[in-house]
């Protein structure tokens, strides 16, 4: 009977320190999880500077030197999150998704954007 209780405590303060972690900045989730996607997208445009080294690369290289085009990518993602009606599992979701898995989240950002630029 011990051990479950301790099992039980183990497990809800791990599932605490879950559900918490995102908030730890003091903002939403919504807010935390917007926040880690847009610090996704200067990596997603630069795979896109690589896929379309004319169209995005020189934009990018010659208007990015104070930072100029990744702040308004970075504006044009988050507000569309913004306009998207996202529960509370799903902004978990992506939240834990994107902390493990950078990579696959980068190139989503680039194939949206790419599709919504009309690259593709």
């Amino acid at each position: 009977m011990k051990t479950l209780r301790r099992l039980t405590i183990v497990v809800g303060i791990a599932l605490f320190l879950v559900l918490a972690y995102p908030l730890r900045s003091g903002r939403s989730l919504r807010d935390a999880t917007a926040d880690e996607v847009s610090q996704q997208v200067p990596y997603a445009l630069h795979i896109l500077a690589v896929r379309h080294p004319f169209k995005v690369g020189l934009v990018r290289s010659v208007l990015n030197s104070d930072g100029a085009v990744d702040r308004l990518a970075q504006d044009y993602v988050r507000n569309n999150m913004n306009r998207q009606d996202i529960s509370v599992f799903q902004c978990y979701l992506a939240y834990y998704v994107i902390i493990l898995d950078k990579d696959e989240v980068r190139k989503a950002i680039a194939d949206g954007l790419e599709r919504d630029l009309g690259l593709a």
